[in-house]
């Protein structure tokens, strides 16, 4: 075969070996260009950002609540309910507690936040502390949010804070790696359940039944929300992981926009609003 190493031939082995050594580093040059591409591209809009919107990205606490409300009263189109992708090996929980502030002065009704590693989970105790400082700063009440540990049916560690009753603050959803497996995991045994008492028959198993048997959408009795209420994001701001979700179960973002904000270590609230401007302009998809 072409290419393959041909015993008395020396020349034409050297020249396939030199040949395939020159090919690997075009291939590693062309990736090299594309990640200074993007680098420089990043570097280029975050330090536009910073001389263009000095006045707002020096706004901090509450003075970040009034630019927020300021800057997006007067969009049509506002997410409801928000997901944070923090796709990062390290999580600083300040950012984190900061992002929620400027979710709750835009005035939604959820925000779910994930991490790849379950650092939110993990350190949930600090990180409600830290957001609860951040709350007070910005003249909220401490129980403006409430958070809760996001868990398949069946799945609850005890650490959920609300459940089932009515929140007194805007719930913010903790969701893990797990969770995703987790989602797949109660969605086969419930089927394989059905069919052994004769609620379905292995028969009419198909991509639409188990697609609402992961979304917990099922006329049996696995009718409740995978997440216990947990909605959808219309928007998921993702941080980090370019173009994937790394994790994230991925039927619980059928229908969200997902926009990039780079690292969350640096996000500046400048950036924060031009998603928002971005995602009222752009034609909503709707799982399409």
């Amino acid at each position: 075969m072409a290419g393959d190493f041909v015993p008395g031939r020396p020349l034409r082995n050297l020249a396939m070996a030199v040949a395939g050594v020159f090919g690997y580093a075009v291939l590693l040059l062309m990736q090299y260009c594309v990640l200074a591409h993007t680098t420089t591209k990043y570097w280029l809009r975050k330090w536009r950002h910073r001389i263009e919107h000095a006045s707002i990205n020096a706004a901090t606490g509450y003075a970040s609540v009034v630019v927020i409300k300021e800057r997006t009263h007067e969009l049509a189109d506002k997410p409801r309910n928000v997901g944070l992708l923090f796709l990062e090996e390290k999580i600083d929980l300040e950012v984190v507690a900061k992002v929620i502030l400027w979710c709750l002065a835009l005035g939604v009704e959820s925000v779910s936040a994930y991490d790849i590693n379950g650092t939110l989970l993990n350190k949930l105790d600090t990180l409600k502390e830290i957001t609860r400082n951040t709350l007070v700063d910005a003249r909220y009440k401490k129980s403006a949010v409430e958070f809760v540990v996001a868990r398949p049916e069946g799945e609850d560690d005890g650490r959920r804070e609300g459940g089932q009753k009515e929140f007194t603050g805007v719930p913010v959803y903790v969701v893990t790696p797990i969770d995703g497996k987790g989602g797949l995991v109660a969605a086969f045994r419930k089927i394989c359940d059905d069919c052994k008492l004769g609620i379905i028959d292995e028969k009419d198993i198909t991509q639409e039944m188990l697609d609402k048997y992961i979304k917990g959408k099922t006329t049996s009795s696995f009718n409740k929300s995978e997440y216990s209420g947990m909605p959808e994001p219309q928007l998921a701001m993702r941080f980090g992981g370019w173009g994937s979700v790394l994790g994230y179960p991925a039927w619980h973002i059928n229908y969200s926009e997902i926009l990039d904000l780079g690292s969350h270590r640096n996000v500046l609230l400048s950036e924060f609003i031009e998603i928002l401007e971005k995602y009222n302009k752009i034609e909503k998809r709707f799982g399409k």
